[in-house]
């Protein structure tokens, strides 16, 4: 074989080999501390709804807390609640929880399946905790819903030269652990 021809070859060997690379570098983890997550999250309170017309409800300071046994997260939220009707105001928390999941498209670990733990509201009589409980309940839903708890940056899909893309989750107590695959 000729020298030329010899270097043709091993140039080609090398580009197939480049045109590997992401597949060589195989999938890949990113740890996500919860104080990371905590920082994200408070940057989306306070926030206040009026479910119904009935009932003013501001929510803030969000305290997570990740459940690994069953992949969920948990914000307690400091409330202020203040019905329409009344010039009563309640002090004191809801506990929300979701189940965490990969959203490809918005590129985010998402919150889905929401519901309300526990409300407490100081001074406030049981008939009416209920109520502001149903009201709650549509709240709830409303803000975690699908709610983006992490957004990945561009520069946290590449890695190597390679594009890559989230493809699990895992809850662990102190940080969510996402693999991330090659993009074919």
């Amino acid at each position: 074989m000729s020298f030329h021809r010899l270097r043709c070859v091993m140039l080609l060997v090398v580009l197939l080999g480049l045109g590997g690379c992401a597949s060589l570098l195989g999938p890949r983890e990113v740890v996500i501390p919860l104080e990371r997550l905590q920082s994200a999250a408070g940057r989306k309170f306070p926030l206040s709804q009026r479910p119904m017309d009935l009932i003013d409800i501001t929510l803030s300071n969000p305290r997570l807390a990740l459940y690994p046994e069953d992949n969920r997260i948990s914000v307690t939220l400091d409330a202020r609640v203040a019905p329409a009707f009344t010039r009563r105001v309640w002090q004191g928390n809801f506990v929300l929880s979701g189940r965490l999941q990969l959203d490809a498209q918005r590129r985010a670990v998402v919150v889905v399946q929401p519901r309300i733990d526990r409300i407490v509201l100081d001074g406030i009589d049981p008939v009416l905790a209920r109520q502001v409980a149903q009201a709650a309940g549509a709240l709830a839903g409303n803000i975690l819903q699908d709610m983006p708890l992490y957004s990945f940056a561009a520069e946290e899909l590449r890695y190597g030269g390679s594009t890559f893309v989230p493809t699990s989750i895992t809850t662990q107590a102190t940080a969510l652990v996402v693999i991330f695959a090659p993009a074919n």
